[in-house]
C-alpha cells in the first residue's frame, strides 16, 4: 500500500521583525537536529534590500513574482547566521554587530554559517569584516593568550577559526592564529571544519596554509638546533686547534647529555612528539653546568647559550601575514611586473613589514610569500644586500 513520504517535523517557528519598513516576509527553516526536527523563523524583511544587496535574492524575487508562490522559504541555514546578516544588510539600528550579549552567544559554527550564507546568497562578505572581528576579540583572543597549550578544545578553535580570519580579511587575528599554531601544535598542522560542517568547498588551498604553517614549523626547529649546536660545533674546532684543551669532546657531551636528561633532545626526536612551546619549556629548565678545566672548556656559559637559544627561538616568527600573501600572489599565467617588484620584499632599509597591518620580521614574509620560489629568493638576496649598505 502506497504511503504519502512522512514530512520532516518542525518546532514552533517564530517571528521576527528585521525593520520597520518591512513589507515581505522570508522563512528560513534550520538543519536537522539530532531528533530530525527542523526550526523554522520568519524574518519580516524590507524587499528592496534584499534585492538590491544580493543577485540571488533578486532573482528569486522576480521568478517569484513571475511564476508564484510569493513567499520565500529557505532551507537548511544557520538562523543566528541568517538573522545576522539580514539585520547587517537592513543597516539595523539594532546594532547587531556591537551588541555583547549577541556576540557572547555567537560560536565558531555560527561564523562559518555567515560564511555559507554568504556564498549561497552572494551576500557581500566584506560587510561583516568588523561583526568577526568584534566576535574574534570575544570568543577567541583571550583564550590564545591564556589556554593551556594541551587544551584540545582551544586547538581545535584555532584551527577552525583560521579560515574566517581570511576570509573576513583580518590581519591581525590571521597573524595571531597562524603564530599560536606554529608554537603550540604537535605534528602536522591542518585547518579543521566545525563539527558536523557539511559545505564542502570551503577551505583554505595547501598553499595558503597548510604548506606555509608545517614549514615554518620546521623551521623554528631549525633555529633552535642551531643556536643549541653553534658553540658545540666551535668548542670542538677550538679545542682541536688547541694544545692545551683535552677536554672539548668530554664537555660538548656533558651539555649534550644535560639536554637529553630533559627530553628536549634529540630534536628528530623530541619535535613530532611535542609543541615548539613544550620543548621550550623544557628547555628552561636547563642548569648551568661545569665542564672542562682549560681555557676553551670554560669559556662557555651553557646556561646563557640556552636561554639565548630559547629566547631567539621564541621571538623568531610572528605568524602569516595577510598582506604579503595577497600581494606575493601571481595570478594564474601572469609574470611579474614593475608594480609587483615594487610591492613585495623589503623596503630597503631592513623591514619587511612596511606595507603590512601587523608589524613582522623577515621570516613572516618569507613563509607568507606565494608567488614563486625563485621571485623569493631574489626578494630575499635583494633585502639581505639592502641590510648589508
Amino acid at each position: 500500500m502506497w504511503l504519502p513520504p512522512k514530512k520532516t517535523p518542525k518546532k514552533m517557528s517564530k517571528k521576527i521583525k528585521i525593520t520597520p519598513n518591512s513589507d515581505c516576509e522570508i522563512t528560513v527553516s534550520s538543519p536537522k537536529d539530532t531528533n530530525g526536527q527542523r526550526t523554522t523563523w520568519i524574518f519580516i524583511i524590507e524587499k528592496d534590500v534584499l534585492v538590491a544587496q544580493s543577485k540571488y535574492f533578486k532573482a528569486s524575487f522576480r521568478f517569484n513574482e513571475e511564476h508564484g508562490p510569493h513567499a520565500i522559504h529557505l532551507e537548511g541555514d544557520g538562523l543566528a547566521a541568517i538573522q545576522t546578516w539580514l539585520y547587517i544588510l537592513h543597516g539595523s539600528k539594532l546594532a547587531l554587530d556591537v551588541r555583547a550579549d549577541v556576540l557572547a552567544k555567537f560560536q565558531a559554527r555560527d561564523i562559518w554559517d555567515i560564511i555559507v550564507a554568504a556564498d549561497k546568497y552572494q551576500f557581500k562578505i566584506s560587510l561583516m569584516n568588523s561583526f568577526f572581528e568584534k566576535w574574534y576579540k570575544v570568543h577567541v583572543k583571550a583564550k590564545l593568550a591564556c589556554s593551556d597549550q594541551n587544551d584540545k578544545d582551544v586547538w581545535d578553535l584555532a584551527r577552525i577559526v583560521v579560515l574566517p580570519c581570511a576570509l573576513f580579511d583580518y590581519a591581525e587575528g590571521f597573524a595571531e592564529v597562524t603564530k599560536w599554531l606554529a608554537y603550540n601544535s604537535r605534528g602536522h598542522i591542518a585547518e579543521k571544519r566545525p563539527e558536523g560542517f557539511k559545505w564542502e568547498h570551503i577551505h583554505l588551498a595547501p598553499p595558503d596554509f597548510v604548506g606555509p604553517m608545517n614549514s615554518a614549523r620546521g623551521r623554528l626547529k631549525t633555529v633552535l638546533h642551531t643556536n643549541l649546536w653553534t658553540r658545540v660545533g666551535r668548542l670542538f674546532q677550538e679545542g682541536k686547534r688547541s694544545s692545551t684543551c683535552t677536554h672539548a669532546p668530554e664537555s660538548a657531551g656533558t651539555f649534550l647529555s644535560a639536554l637529553v636528561d630533559l627530553h628536549a633532545y634529540p630534536l628528530e626526536l623530541v619535535w613530532p612528539k611535542n609543541s615548539v612551546t613544550e620543548v621550550l619549556s623544557l628547555l628552561s629548565n636547563f642548569r648551568d653546568l661545569r665542564t672542562g678545566r682549560c681555557s676553551v672548556c670554560t669559556v662557555w656559559n651553557w646556561k646563557e647559550l640556552v636561554e639565548h637559544a630559547v629566547v631567539v627561538t621564541e621571538h623568531y616568527f610572528d605568524g602569516l601575514c595577510l598582506d604579503c600573501m595577497n600581494r606575493s600572489r601571481l595570478p594564474r599565467g601572469k609574470d611579474p611586473d614593475t608594480e609587483y617588484w615594487n610591492a613585495n620584499g623589503s623596503d630597503g632599509v631592513g623591514r619587511w613589514d612596511s606595507k603590512c597591518r601587523i608589524t613582522h620580521g623577515q621570516p613572516t614574509w618569507y613563509h607568507s610569500f606565494l608567488g614563486r620560489h625563485e621571485d623569493r629568493q631574489f626578494f630575499l638576496k635583494d633585502g639581505r644586500d639592502d641590510d648589508s649598505d
